[in-house]
């Protein structure tokens, strides 16, 4: 079973099929990273309503809103929790299909979001630091941070 142990790390066991091998997560740190990530998305949410793109800022005040329930649960844990409470399977694909609208040329987000590409960039590395320590998540190839120049 995979199990967070609050004590400031986490190991996380295998289960299943996926194989992550002992995996240790600094719960300190990764709820310091949510909590900056929510702020960014906040932000972000904000410039897009001022901007005019109502719809867009709700999506991301909905993934805002999916964090908070992770970093409710991780932070409220007062012994081992299971870590598919905590990621998922809803929250995860709310969290994927985000990722994959934030990078993706041919998506509605991602059109209406191109004038605030710094935003997003910023936001997606705070992201992608979260998804370092949460080995569950999809992280973001550095070619959309613009860490990398493609091709």
């Amino acid at each position: 079973m995979s199990t967070f142990n609050f004590n400031n790390e986490v190991k996380i066991k295998n289960k299943g099929n996926v194989n992550f091998g002992d995996v240790y997560i600094n719960t300190t740190k990764c709820l310091e990273k949510i909590e900056k990530f929510q702020d960014e998305l906040t932000d972000f949410a904000n410039e897009l309503k001022q901007a005019g793109y109502i719809s867009e800022a709700k999506e991301i005040e909905d993934i805002c809103d999916t964090f908070e329930e992770v970093e409710t649960i991780m932070g409220n844990a007062s012994q081992d929790v299971d870590l598919e409470e905590v990621m998922d399977k809803g929250r995860l694909t709310k969290i994927k299909q985000f990722i994959k609208d934030m990078t993706d040329e041919n998506s509605d987000l991602y059109q209406k979001t191109v004038k605030l590409r710094e935003r997003t960039k910023k936001v997606l590395n705070i992201y992608n630091e979260i998804a370092k320590l949460i080995p569950a998540l999809p992280q973001v190839p550095d070619v959309f941070l613009g860490k990398k120049e493609c091709c």
